[in-house]
């Protein structure tokens, strides 16, 4: 489980600090919700439904 959620408001930054990290983003077509998860963080992008 995640401690720390991080809302990211521009899906091209979700992509820099999944760069940054070394991890991949992950995308849920149900929630609509594009993520990285790492170490204790939560990064999260909500796409317009």
């Amino acid at each position: 489980m995640c401690g720390i959620w991080l809302i990211i408001t521009k899906y091209e930054d979700l992509i820099n600090i999944a760069t940054d990290i070394d991890e991949r983003v992950i995308f849920d077509e149900d929630a609509s919700l594009y993520f990285i998860i790492h170490d204790n963080f939560l990064y999260l992008y909500e796409t317009d439904k």
